[in-house]
């Protein structure tokens, strides 16, 4: 190709748009040049192409670039979010211990003193339940329930309760012992 003709081109591509006059004006002077038309043409509708894909492929990235920046904006807003939202929460415990305290002064040490008491016994409960003969099936109780269980068990109800079935078993089986030494 003629390197006037190529100038010619460019000049004609720089803005992005092949007008129909530039179109005239290029396939002009190629025949005025003696340059084969079906040529040129073909050459013209390559570069237009070329030009075409580039303008396409800067529109991708521009697409992308501008994906990602919403997307980064949104993760802002919403860490933002959570960060009030925790901020919040912080103050709302801060002000609910405050009036637990002048409610109920001494209130937050006796639970806490309630809890450390309990824990081993919870522990040993936890440990009761996850041992691995299965008598609870696939049932994992949280820290609420487990408390709960506790204080069913060891309710005074229930340690009554104990005692008697305790003494019971104990005087039939001193009944038993008796009957073997009789018939012995």
């Amino acid at each position: 190709m003629n390197k006037e003709i190529i100038k010619l081109v460019d000049m004609a591509l720089d803005d992005g748009v092949l007008t129909e006059k530039e179109r005239e004006i290029l396939l002009r002077k190629a025949v005025n040049m003696g340059l084969d038309i079906d040529e040129f043409e073909m050459y013209l509708e390559n570069r237009l192409g070329k030009m075409n894909q580039v303008q396409q492929k800067e529109q991708e990235v521009s697409d992308r670039a501008d994906n990602i920046t919403k997307i980064f904006a949104i993760e802002k807003r919403q860490k933002e979010r959570k960060s009030e939202e925790n901020k919040q929460r912080q103050k709302e415990n801060a002000e609910l211990k405050e009036i637990l305290e002048v409610q109920i002064p001494g209130s937050l040490e006796l639970r806490e003193w309630w809890n450390d008491l309990y824990k081993e016994e919870k522990k040993n409960l936890r440990q009761a339940i996850d041992a691995p003969t299965g008598l609870l099936g696939g049932f994992k109780p949280d820290e609420n329930q487990l408390t709960e269980m506790y204080f069913v068990e060891t309710s005074e109800y229930n340690q009554k309760e104990h005692d008697k079935r305790r003494k019971q078993i104990e005087k039939e089986r001193k009944q038993r012992k008796k009957r073997r030494t009789r018939t012995i």
